[in-house]
C-alpha cells in the first residue's frame, strides 16, 4: 500500500497521482481535522471537505 499526501482541492495533483500509480482502490480520508480552525474558517472547511470529494471523484472518472 502506498499513501500519497497532497491537497485534495488540487485537481491536477489528483489526476497526476492517479495516473502514475493506477490504483485499484482509492480511499478518501481528507478533512479539516481541527474543529476550532474549521469553525473559524467555514468557507475553507467546506471547500476542503466537499470540493475535495468532488475533485477526487472527477479525477477517478478520468483515469483508467
Amino acid at each position: 500500500m502506498e499513501s500519497i499526501l497532497g491537497d485534495v482541492t488540487n485537481y491536477d495533483h489528483l489526476v497526476g497521482a492517479l495516473r502514475s500509480d493506477a490504483p485499484d482502490i482509492v480511499i478518501h480520508t481528507a478533512e479539516q481535522p481541527l474543529l476550532r480552525y474549521s469553525y473559524a474558517r467555514p468557507c475553507e472547511t467546506h471547500r476542503t471537505n466537499v470540493m475535495g470529494v468532488v475533485h477526487l471523484l472527477q479525477a477517478v472518472r478520468h483515469v483508467n
